[in-house]
């Protein structure tokens, strides 16, 4: 838990009077009944201890990956795994490719590890380049990449990914991948199946953003190097993962049909919104814009379930007055002070959101 200090992260409902989430980026339909179901059900045995193994949820996690059950470790979210993948490697120097989810850096505090950036450009649409082929070398011990990253959205071209693989495991890098994004992009090819050649590769995972479970605590990696999977295990309390996450993660994997309507919905209400601010003569990266009260809102156009803005008016403090909260991006490391991520959800709650933006615009 936190104490005496801010919450970094989206998500806070607590604080304020909010009607509309929109800088936590989940599933817009909520949780599958089927999980919220199993959760129920698993008040039945609550009075005893969880299976330590997670054997149950593990083979659920194996049979939809589609990788053996010995390569999965779970943890309490995908940030336990974070922080137990740091302490497990003790990497003496990293390098990050920045702006991205801040608790890759925050892990390695208590590593004292030696932390370098690879900043994504602006001006290059936030694309990461080959030219990150020639910041990779020996000085390094591990390599951090999101995949797609949080916050602009945007992906690892295939071909790419395959260079460094290739150069990070002549090198004897490891890598570390966050694909917790990733089933939300159409088309995207994930690494899980490089894991067998490549046991320098780490993949995290999560049921947080595609079930709508960000309450339940439930995350997963995939990796083929077992002594470093032990190492992390050992590291780990021996009950980190409740009766009511396992059940509720081996539900979710039975919910694909679930999440398939989720995603095509985002894909729908993305372009909508795009579309909206193109239309309103707002901003957007290859779209025509003009002014929101005198000023630019400009859309970086990425392909989760979530977009970047851009804009030189406050508009957390303008859309928080009207009761909708947004990610205010200022404090990623390589963003400045105007940056917003928002959330896709419903279309009824994306209308709110656009009617919002009107009046800003009025």
């Amino acid at each position: 838990m936190l104490l005496h200090q801010a919450n970094p992260h989206g998500g806070d409902v607590y604080r304020h009077k909010i009607r509309l989430d929109y800088s936590a980026n989940l599933n817009p339909f909520g949780t599958p009944p089927f999980v919220k179901e199993a959760i129920i059900k698993a008040s039945e045995c609550l009075y005893q201890y969880p299976d330590p193994y997670c054997e149950e949820l593990r083979q659920a996690i194996s049979l939809k990956e589609e990788v053996p059950m010995e390569y999965i470790i779970c943890g309490n979210g995908a940030a336990e795994l974070i922080y137990s993948y740091a302490a497990a490697t003790k990497p003496g120097k990293v390098l990050i490719v920045a702006p991205t989810f801040c608790e890759y850096e925050q892990s390695l505090y208590y590593q004292e590890t030696e932390v370098n950036y690879y900043y994504l450009n602006e001006e290059k649409g936030f694309m990461l380049s080959e030219d990150i082929l020639d910041k990779i070398n020996r000085e390094y011990d591990t390599i951090y990449l999101c995949n797609p990253n949080n916050p602009t959205g945007k992906c690892i071209p295939y071909a790419l990914f395959q260079k460094i693989l290739i150069k990070s495991r002549m090198l004897g890098i490891k890598l570390f991948v966050d694909e917790c994004f990733l089933e939300w992009v159409n088309g995207a090819i994930s690494l899980v199946g490089e894991c067998k050649e490549y046991t320098n590769l780490f993949i995290l995972k999560a049921f947080t953003k595609s079930y709508g479970m960000a309450g339940v605590r439930l995350g997963y990696a995939i990796c083929s190097n077992q002594e470093l999977l032990h190492r992390m295990s050992e590291g780990s309390q021996t009950w980190n993962i409740s009766t009511c996450a396992q059940l509720a993660g081996i539900a979710a994997c039975k919910c694909e049909e679930f999440f398939q309507q989720a995603k095509t919905h985002i894909e729908v209400e993305r372009s909508r919104i795009i579309n909206y601010f193109k239309e309103s003569n707002i901003k957007g990266s290859n779209i025509e814009g003009s002014n929101i009260k005198g000023s630019i809102i400009k859309v970086i156009d990425g392909e989760a379930n979530f977009l970047l803005l851009k804009s030189d008016i406050n508009l957390y403090d303008e859309l928080l007055e009207r009761g909708i909260i947004i990610r205010d991006c200022s404090n990623f490391n390589g963003l400045s002070k105007g940056y917003y991520r928002i959330a896709i959800k419903t279309k009824e709650e994306n209308d709110l959101l656009l009617e919002a933006f009107a009046e800003l615009c009025n």
